[in-house]
């Protein structure tokens, strides 16, 4: 599903990562585990063609995207869902529009049903679908950020520091119905996250990250 090669990237004079490796087949959830600074959303950012690289390759489905630093294939065409740590949703928009934001040029009968499905799959009432971001609690809106990431059915989804903003409790049984919705979706998934737990629920295998760079691997699940 992906593989990434001695992938280096710098910020200025500060070298994030240095030979950078990965590889994951399809279906597996992997997180990233690591302070701040040490290079883990950099990885995530780079896989999906938002951030420069000196060096390095990144094969997506064995076709190479980044090469050599080279960015061959743009973010919007490389299949990926990102869920971000604010959620990112469209304050103007409702939960169903920002659930299918994405496949706006997919038939609206085909669109109905793969919101019907992505609501149950979230767990929220089909009634909420008319209610906006405000209206949500964290957990909701965080629901519907990961609904809106599935929707096109992308083969990987990139998740960086979805559940930080939220209690410890929500944060928890969030991340054990989020893997449980991935698994059954089928989709590949990398977990950025500072927070052993959240890490050690989500994911089939924990790389500790140190300096840019996976100092050990850990199989979880």
């Amino acid at each position: 599903m992906l593989a990434v090669k001695d992938l280096s990237i710098s910020l200025g004079e500060r070298q994030v990562l240095q030979n950078f490796v990965m590889e994951m087949p399809r279906g597996e959830i992997v997180a990233l585990l690591g302070q701040s600074g040490s290079g883990k959303t950099t990885v995530l950012r780079a896989i999906a063609g938002l951030q420069c690289a000196q060096s390095g390759e990144v094969h997506l489905n064995q076709t190479c995207v980044l090469c050599q630093g080279e960015c061959l294939v743009p973010p919007q065409k490389r299949g990926i869902g990102m869920v971000f740590q604010d959620y990112a949703l469209f304050p103007h928009m409702t939960v169903e529009q920002n659930i299918l934001f994405g496949i706006s040029s997919w038939g609206k009968a085909e669109r109905q049903q793969r919101l019907a499905e992505l609501m149950e799959l979230i767990r929220l009432p089909q009634e909420m679908v008319k209610r906006y971001p405000h209206e949500l609690s964290g957990g909701q809106q965080q629901r519907v950020a990961l609904a809106r990431a599935l929707a096109p059915r992308p083969g990987l989804i990139l998740l960086d520091e979805p559940f930080s903003s939220l209690d410890a409790d929500t944060r928890y049984a969030l991340v054990v119905e989020m893997r449980e919705v991935l698994k059954s979706e089928g989709v590949s998934a990398i977990l950025v996250t500072h927070d052993l737990r959240e890490a050690d629920l989500m994911a089939d295998r924990i790389g500790t990250m140190q300096s840019g760079a996976v100092q050990s691997w850990q199989a979880v699940h």
